[in-house]
């Protein structure tokens, strides 16, 4: 059974303030609750970020692996946040 927030309009996929819900439908074929369990992120969280509109803040292990799971670069994820960060030094 999919949890009610999994059928999310999609036009909210564009709208940076849903990043990780638009990451995952657009990126993925998992429902919220794989997405959240595969990034390790907490339901209780993800779901507050949802209801109260607010960006995710998240570790940069927890980046990392929405990177992966979407597979998606840095730079595509920090896009979907509205951050250039393609003057940031390579090492």
């Amino acid at each position: 059974m999919r949890h009610k927030y999994a059928t999310m309009d999609r036009r909210k996929s564009q709208d940076k303030d849903y990043v990780l819900e638009s990451l995952r439908l657009d990126f993925t074929d998992l429902t919220q609750d794989e997405f959240i369990v595969m990034c390790k992120l907490s339901r209780a969280t993800y779901h507050r970020w949802l209801r109260e509109n607010k960006p995710p803040r998240l570790t940069p292990e927890q980046i990392l692996k929405v990177c992966e799971i979407c597979r998606i670069s840095f730079n595509t994820f920090f896009s979907k946040l509205g951050l250039d960060i393609s003057s940031v030094p390579k090492k």
